[in-house]
């Protein structure tokens, strides 16, 4: 939040005032930051859950959907996996 701060964030006024850039100035507070914030520091957590989540698939399901007659490996584990995706309540 101090580095891209619109006003007083050291790398904004760095740009703006070092490089003469008015322009390629950044707002942390518009709906761009709070993703560019938020995505990297939940990112971590949702791949945690869902590789553990993935790794309790029995291997025999995606081997049976292999014999079933789906020969293409990305269509192979969508179809064995989704029941394990959709979120449970």
């Amino acid at each position: 939040m101090n580095l891209f701060s619109p006003n007083a964030g050291l790398v904004n006024r760095f740009v703006r005032d070092v490089l003469g850039l008015d322009a390629l100035t950044f707002n942390v507070f518009s709906m761009a930051g709070l993703v560019l914030v938020t995505v990297p520091h939940t990112f971590p957590f949702v791949y945690l859950l869902t590789a553990s989540a993935l790794e309790s698939v029995d291997a025999s399901m995606e081997e049976s959907t292999s014999r079933s007659g789906c020969a293409r490996p990305t269509r192979r584990s969508a179809r064995s996996t989704r029941p394990w995706r959709r979120p449970r309540g």
